[in-house]
């Protein structure tokens, strides 16, 4: 019988399988040891959620004219015999910014997600914004905060202050997952909150036109978040 996988070797599989970079042998583990851990289950969920909005957040741009001849030139020049080699963490985590002050669950998924998505959507360009604040609840009235909508992108960056961490019932934090509450419907579940790399801020990257949406809100849920809203509302913002 294989070895048992420990919930911090998992973590790192998790980001891994995240990102798509996760080999078949070592996805078939994780499988494996997710089917018995529900710490892991929760883990995997979240991540899975966040990585899948990073495609969405980032704009494709055009490389200079010049750069595939210059990479060319050098991978060829310095060619030699090439071992094949297990890619690791380390070798992806080189590959995103260095967010590593992040201490979210699956953290290399999760905060590559936000903060690229951040990046990505607060670059200068010329294009329309609308802006919306915060409205603190009764639970948690320290919350502030914007949330500002790039209309021709179809995209939002929330930035919040004055929240918590959420507190730990077990061995893993409540979230802070965000809601978007259409004129007709129930709630739609479309981000989590991370906590800033400067510190003191949260932040989430929405994808989708808000228009059509009554309203965002945010609540505190069980780790790896709900489909439906199950616990107290800490924020809410009007966008009609």
């Amino acid at each position: 019988m294989a070895p048992s996988m420990t919930c911090d070797a998992a973590d790192e599989l998790i980001a891994l399988a995240a990102l798509g970079v996760l080999d078949a042998d070592d996805g078939a583990v994780l499988d494996r040891h997710i089917a018995v851990c529900a710490r892991c289950r929760a883990n995997a969920l979240m991540a899975q959620r966040t990585a899948a909005a990073l495609p969405e957040s980032l704009d494709l741009l055009e490389a200079p004219a010049g750069l595939r001849r210059r990479l060319l030139t050098a991978v060829y020049s310095s060619a030699g015999p090439v071992q094949p080699r297990r890619r690791t963490l380390r070798d992806v985590w080189r590959r995103v910014p260095r967010s590593r002050a992040l201490t979210a669950l699956a953290p290399l998924a999760i905060g590559a997600a936000t903060v690229l998505g951040v990046w990505g959507l607060t670059r200068p360009v010329s294009a329309q914004v609308e802006t919306f604040p915060v409205q603190a609840s009764t639970s948690l009235p320290t919350a502030r905060g914007v949330l500002t909508f790039y209309v021709t992108r179809s995209h939002s960056v929330l930035t919040v202050a004055g929240v918590p961490t959420p507190a730990t019932p077990g061995q893993l934090p409540n979230v802070y997952e965000i809601w978007l509450i259409p004129s007709n419907g129930g709630p739609k579940p479309v981000a989590f909150l991370s906590p800033s790399p400067s510190g003191g801020d949260w932040t989430a990257v929405v994808s989708g036109d808000l228009r059509g949406y009554r309203t965002l809100a945010a609540t505190i849920e069980p780790p790896g978040g709900e489909a439906k809203p199950t616990g107290p509302e800490i924020f809410s913002i009007p966008l009609s």
